[in-house]
């Protein structure tokens, strides 16, 4: 969580050094982010991603914020539906302009706001999705991820079991998913 933190302070920091801004979710004291997570569903091992990174935020802010200024973050539950993280990521966007979507989590809901947040320009920062869609600056210069890719993870895992199980039948299981299909 520390090394997110200071990745995201850096991210904000050039922000933090402007005199003043005309930045959707930009003022004078505060950095407005916003993000999805899932606190209910499916994936709701994943849900304290919010609460920590609000919690971390929270203890930046106590000491000074960047440069001065605060960070704000609000995070919604998305259930891991990415129907859900469209409306709410829309929301977000719209109606409380934030400056930038933070962390939000999973390949199927980072897909379905992926385009439309770099059509807009927003920022889609430390993506919690290892896909290899969040890995194309040309296509998504607004999108950066902090995962290790998925397909790079494999490869690890497929060097390793060619060194230390030789000969051994291995089974890959899969979902059915864009993630999957990664």
């Amino acid at each position: 969580m520390r090394r997110l933190a200071l990745l995201a302070a850096l991210a904000l920091a050039p922000i933090g050094l402007a005199g003043s801004s005309a930045e959707p979710g930009v003022t004078p004291t505060t950095i407005l982010l916003g993000g999805t997570v899932p606190l209910s569903g499916e994936a709701s091992a994943f849900g304290s991603v919010g609460p920590g990174a609000k919690a971390y935020f929270d203890y930046v802010n106590a000491k000074g914020g960047v440069n001065g200024r605060k960070i704000l973050y609000r995070y919604y539950d998305d259930g891991y539906d990415p129907g859900q993280t469209v409306q709410l990521t829309r929301k977000l966007v719209e109606q409380h302009k934030v400056f930038a979507i933070f962390n939000s989590v999973g390949t199927a809901s980072n897909a379905a706001i992926q385009p439309y947040l770099n059509q807009l320009r927003v920022p889609q920062l430390f993506v919690g999705d290892g896909s290899q869609a969040v890995s194309q600056p040309a296509k998504y210069p607004w999108t950066m991820g902090f995962l290790q890719s998925y397909v790079g993870e494999g490869a690890v895992y497929g060097r390793h079991l060619a060194r230390t199980a030789k000969g051994a039948r291995l089974a890959v299981l899969l979902e059915s998913t864009a993630l999957g299909a990664d």
